[in-house]
């Protein structure tokens, strides 16, 4: 299936070259197609440059509390703030994303135009056996 909105943090709207995309979180998305209460094997999240804002409200919603898997595409373009501000949003992330019970299992990066982007591939420490278990 296809819907015309994208996946979006705190904001309405994206304007992506001449065309204004509506956003939706994915809390709302879920309510709205009738999958509050349904878990999420696998989330898959490429939205061009907002997904530290999208995480953001996932995290706060508590949403991401319903998802196994989560591959994420992180873009690191220097329009998207200096240096300083892309490492720290970048560590909040992965930190939030820890606190949550998720580890990397793979990343790779992605040259795609000249552009530094980051494919993550997470997934909840309580799928595997082997990380649910305390250390000894």
């Amino acid at each position: 299936y296809h819907h015309n909105y994208g996946l979006g943090g705190y904001m309405l709207e994206k304007k992506i070259e001449n065309e204004t995309v509506p956003l939706k979180t994915l809390q709302r998305a879920r309510a709205q197609l009738g999958h509050a209460d349904r878990r999420l094997a696998v989330l898959k999240v490429d939205v061009e440059g907002d997904e530290f804002d999208a995480f953001q409200e996932m995290y706060d919603s508590d949403v991401l509390r319903a998802v196994g898997m989560v591959l994420l595409e992180v873009h690191l373009h220097p329009l998207l703030g200096t240096c300083q501000e892309r490492a720290e949003r970048f560590m909040h992330l992965f930190s939030c994303m820890n606190r949550l019970g998720f580890v990397v299992y793979h990343k790779e990066l992605n040259w795609l135009w000249g552009r530094a982007n980051a494919e993550f591939s997470f997934v909840r420490k309580s799928l595997l056996p082997e990380f649910s278990q305390p250390e000894a």
